[in-house]
């Protein structure tokens, strides 16, 4: 890993860490199941933003929690 973490992400880039549309993005954070913050007009999305709306959405499958 030899990548630096950003402080935070575009929209852009934050859709795809997560594997989604920019639009779902727009959804997901209309909808308050994703954070974020806005400087100068711009949305832009902190890494615990994407980690906690990763855990909100996570399915666990019974029985395999620890695999």
């Amino acid at each position: 890993m030899g990548e630096k973490e950003l402080l935070a992400y575009t929209e852009k880039q934050a859709a795809a860490l997560l594997g989604v549309s920019r639009m779902t993005l727009l959804r997901e954070r209309q909808a308050g199941r994703l954070g974020f913050n806005r400087a100068r007009g711009k949305i832009l999305y902190q890494p615990h933003h994407l980690e906690r709306y990763l855990e909100l959405t996570a399915h666990e499958v019974p029985g395999r929690a620890n695999e």
